[in-house]
Order: structure tokens, then sequence, then C-alpha cells
């Protein structure tokens, strides 16, 4: 929970940072207002998270779960390659063809789309 509170708590302080000239009636700029807008849309991202967390600790997870062979998934990280690079970190993959992956390639996507 102490996570969650800090994910929520940063881009609370950003947006109430940037409202505070509004009550002293300052405009704000056309980039202070898209600051307000992304962390408003990163707030909906993180409560999202967090709806989906309480329905999977339910046991109602609405996750579109499929399964792949040899690790599918995991290779197609393979996709995030550039920006590995672009860091100057090298990305490894190894699985056995045996492997039987079961996730949420979309959940999968939002989270990497994010984070990188």
């Amino acid at each position: 929970m102490a996570d969650v509170a800090h994910e929520l708590r940063t881009p609370l302080t950003v947006l109430q940072g940037n409202l505070r000239p509004c009550l002293m009636r300052l405009p704000l700029s056309l980039n202070e207002i898209a600051v307000l807008y992304d962390d408003t849309r990163h707030l909906s991202r993180l409560v999202d998270d967090l709806r989906e967390l309480a329905l999977a600790e339910a046991g109602n997870c609405r996750c579109n779960r499929g399964g792949e062979r040899g690790g599918g998934p995991a290779r197609r990280g393979g996709q995030l390659a550039p920006a590995a690079e672009a860091q100057s970190v090298t990305l490894a993959t190894e699985a056995d063809a045996n492997l039987q992956v079961t996730a949420d390639a979309d959940a999968w996507r939002r989270c990497c789309a994010t984070c990188w």
C-alpha cells in the first residue's frame, strides 16, 4: 500500500503545484496545462490498475489470458530492443520449447508502453 500511496502522491503533487497559480489568478501556459492533462491520464491508469488488482484478488480477473508454447510473449520482448539499445542495455531471452506461458498480451503491451 505504501507503493500505491507513493505512485498516487507524485502526480497529485504535480497537479496541486501547477494549479496553485490558478488560485492566485495567474494564467497557465499551454505546457503547464499539458503537464496537468498528462498527470490526470497517469492517475487514471493507476486507478484502473488498482481496480484490476482488486478484481484479480477477488477472483474476478478480466484478463485476456492466452497460452503460447516456447515463451512467445517473452521472445516478443524484442520489440523493446530499440529502447534498450538507446539505454545501452542488452536483452537476452532463453525459453524451453515446452514452456507454457499464460499472460494478458494487451496488459503487457500497456505496461511496457508506459514503462519505456
